[in-house]
């Protein structure tokens, strides 16, 4: 393998990890207010489901619990949302969809943790892959191996279809790759790594793991963020992956 070609391999083997572990990013992207915009939307959406959800009062705060449920296109095994100062009017304005993200402001405190099942990420990630059609595909397959703290990704992927790539014009199969990732929190950010890695059977170089982290983190920077929020915990297990997280306070 030439090292251009060698170069597009990793960008591609990248997306796969980015796709597995970073919610579909397949690049570092700028905090930009677009994609706080796009954060708060999904959020509002989600906060929206969880409305008709069994709930129950504990203090000043309102819980939420969540068994088997699917929201946003993901099935979420279990899961529980406290928020404090949720009053009953900005509840039922929120169950009606008649309230915008700058009405969470009013709220004290949302903590959420959420266990999703490594069959049902499986679900998740094949049903993404499937969408994309002709040149846009990417990924012929991807297998997907939760380990502890890792999850091993491997399949077939397109060199060809790679944004960038400058061998696109010449006919290529698809090619067997398999790689090693983590999540982790790095202060304020949220990364990927990429512990093992291999295209074609070739290894990747140290700097050509230098360059594509470079190149995909961070995934998320909670520091940019115009309030306080943080993603606290994310475990991964051969069952799946458990996270947890707050949004205006601890």
């Amino acid at each position: 393998m030439n090292s251009s070609r060698h170069r597009m391999s990793w960008s591609a083997l990248a997306l796969a990890a980015a796709l597995v572990l970073g919610g579909g990013v397949g690049s570092a992207l700028p905090m930009n207010p677009h994609r706080i915009a796009e954060f708060e939307r999904e959020a509002l959406d989600v906060l929206q489901w969880l409305m008709g959800q069994p709930h129950q009062e504990q203090g000043d705060e309102t819980v939420f619990t969540v068994t088997d449920g699917t929201v946003k296109g993901f099935r979420v095994k279990s899961g529980e949302v406290r928020i404090a100062g949720l009053s009953k009017d900005l509840r039922q304005a929120l169950g009606t969809h008649d309230a915008g993200f700058d009405d969470l402001r009013k709220i004290g405190a949302l903590r959420a943790r959420a266990d999703l099942a490594a069959g049902h990420l499986r679900e998740f990630i094949e049903g993404e892959i499937a969408k994309a059609h002709g040149k846009r595909r990417i990924f012929e397959a991807a297998g997907i191996d939760f380990k502890n703290g890792q999850v091993e990704v491997s399949g077939l992927v397109n060199l060809d279809r790679v944004p960038g790539n400058p061998l696109a014009f010449l006919p290529q199969s698809a090619s067997p790759f398999h790689a090693t990732v983590k999540l982790a929190m790095e202060g304020d950010q949220l990364v990927i790594d990429i512990i093992e890695a291999q295209v074609n059977s070739q290894p990747m170089t140290p700097e050509l793991r230098t360059q594509i982290l470079g190149w995909l983190n961070p995934l998320w920077d909670f520091s940019e963020m115009p309030y306080p929020a943080r993603l606290e915990t994310v475990d991964i297990t051969p069952a799946g992956i458990a996270a947890s997280g707050w949004l205006f306070a601890p």
